[in-house]
């Protein structure tokens, strides 16, 4: 049953696809839009998103970009932060609640980045996104839920890409309060675990 939730979970939390598991979700027609530090707004497009109710678990998106697009470079590494979701999660069985270890019926908010990073150099370097860390004007921190992230972080050895999606989820957060997110990410390093880089921070605001 466990593994059953946890598959479907990671179904339904594939939000930056903005296709829903199923066949009755809601278009949700007014969202929060994402800008950068210059205040650049999103288009409407990417605002879209689906509400999501499958076996005790409700998801409800007010911020999408599909298009966020926030790359840089840090030692041999470079990562692009491709589209970011915010979503309200509601677990409203006792299952889903033990599942995502979140309060029953309490709303908590789920935030779903997809990013892609790639070794430019030879050597074997590691780095790892899916451990990262979010804050936010809320006052919360969460660290990456691994066992819903892609696998994006370790090892890279020499010239390849990865890309997936990291998933946090904010127990004590409402995603309609959220217009901050700061993501983290420790500093990429090579097989003598010597760092070959700067730790990663990135400031998101939303409107």
């Amino acid at each position: 049953m466990k593994k059953k939730l946890i598959m479907l979970f990671v179904c339904i939390a594939m939000s930056l696809s903005l296709v829903a598991c199923s066949d009755n979700g809601k278009k949700v027609s007014s969202q929060k839009t994402v800008s950068d530090e210059n205040e650049k707004t999103t288009s409407a497009e990417s605002t879209e998103g689906e509400i999501v109710e499958e076996d005790g678990m409700r998801k409800e998106p007010v911020i999408t970009d599909k298009e966020l697009n926030r790359s840089g470079e840090t030692g041999p590494i470079k990562y692009n932060l491709k589209a970011i979701q915010v979503s309200k999660l509601t677990a409203t069985t006792d299952d889903a609640a033990d599942l995502l270890q979140i309060e029953k019926d309490k709303e908590s908010a789920l935030v779903a980045i997809d990013i892609e990073i790639e070794n430019t150099s030879d050597d074997t370097i590691s780095i790892y996104p899916d451990q990262g860390t979010i804050t936010t004007n809320t006052k919360e921190q969460a660290t990456a839920e691994i066992f819903l992230s892609d696998g994006l972080g370790g090892e890279m050895k020499g010239q390849i890409k990865k890309d997936g999606t990291v998933f946090f989820i904010l127990k004590n957060s409402k995603a309609d309060d959220i217009n901050k997110i700061t993501y983290y990410v420790d500093a990429p390093h090579d097989e003598n675990f010597d760092s070959v880089g700067d730790d990663i921070e990135v400031e998101l605001n939303f409107k």
